[in-house]
């Protein structure tokens, strides 16, 4: 009896310290607390990791994301671009003019290889359904003639579509959405996080004093989820593009979402994925689109931007720029 007396005292002071010590460290850390959110918008699945945030940052991050995605989404009949699309032209509020004018200049900078007046070609192909929709010749060749960025028009808040032109901004949308989020995170008070938009990765401050924050890359068309590598960044984007992403097979062919503006199809070339990083997860979101188009000129075209880029061709060979592996970390799986 005493023996057993004694156990249940030492077992009763274990569970009083051990419930004593992490009190104090919940307490005395808890700015440091991990919480996550998940949501679903732009028909992807969001993920919120921020440390030491309450509930109001993320109802107002989900706030952002259902306001933007009624404004910028293609196929949402109350949205602005819908409406724009409708009528070809009319005024919009200053954030759809924002990521408009914004998707003109990546427009130019590329010399059309990034497109948002794709719209009339997007709405052609639906790789989502069973089977999938592929236009024929005939429809693409007519819908290939009304995109060009040229079309067009952007004055403050009021907008022109000529030639039959049709916006979709599903090329800038996510990275531009993820840079807001960012930025109201970090008004609130966010000192470190990680804004997970379906792939567009945007990352708020280190993960720790020491560290940074490892982002995996994906090997394209891995089933498992396994990777072809990671990066160690720190309040930067990384943003992948790959044909493995919205993908459809369908007469003995992989169909992807990746459109040439200039053919209306899949571009088809040695790559399988491109990732960006940069501190824009707008302009990750873009330039890895643009560079995957222009296939093994895309590695110069990134060094130019003065942006670091991983390159993965349809065989695994992994390409990159000069600072991966340098000025940011990289191991190689």
């Amino acid at each position: 009896k005493d023996k057993f007396d004694m156990k249940r005292l030492k077992k009763g002071i274990a569970l009083i310290l051990f419930f004593f010590f992490s009190v104090t460290l919940l307490l005395g850390g808890c700015e440091e607390q991990v919480v996550k959110r998940q949501y679903f918008a732009f028909d992807t699945i969001i993920n919120l990791t921020f440390y030491g945030a309450d509930d109001s940052v993320f109802a107002e991050c989900y706030r952002l994301c259902t306001e933007y995605e009624h404004k910028f989404s293609r196929t949402d009949t109350e949205s602005e671009i819908y409406r724009v699309n409708l009528s070809g032209g009319g005024d919009v509020s200053d954030e759809t003019a924002e990521l408009i004018s914004l998707g003109l200049e990546y427009g130019k900078l590329s010399g059309g290889l990034f497109d948002i007046t794709i719209g009339a070609v997007s709405e052609l192909w639906d790789l989502k359904s069973e089977p999938p929709v592929i236009p024929d010749e005939d429809e693409l060749e007519k819908a290939v003639l009304s995109v060009d960025y040229r079309n067009v028009s952007l004055e403050g808040k009021r907008i022109e579509l000529k030639n039959g032109a049709k916006l979709d901004l599903g090329g800038i949308a996510k990275g531009y959405v993820a840079d807001r989020l960012k930025e109201l995170a970090l008004s609130m008070g966010v000192e470190r996080g990680i804004i997970d938009l379906g792939g567009n990765i945007a990352l708020i401050g280190a993960k720790s004093e020491s560290s940074g924050w490892t982002v995996g890359i994906k090997e394209p068309f891995s089933t498992s989820g396994e990777l072809a590598g990671y990066v160690e960044v720190s309040d930067m984007s990384v943003v992948t593009s790959g044909i493995y992403e919205r993908a459809a097979e369908s007469g003995g062919r992989l169909w992807h979402h990746l459109i040439n503006p200039n053919t209306g199809m899949p571009e088809d070339n040695e790559f399988a994925s491109v990732t960006i990083i940069s501190e824009s997860s707008a302009e990750c979101d873009a330039l890895s689109t643009i560079c995957y188009l222009m296939g093994e000129d895309g590695m110069t075209f990134a060094e130019e931007q003065g942006v670091e880029a991983v390159f993965i061709t349809r065989d695994g060979s992994v390409l990159h720029t000069g600072g991966i592996g340098s000025s940011i970390p990289f191991t190689e799986n």
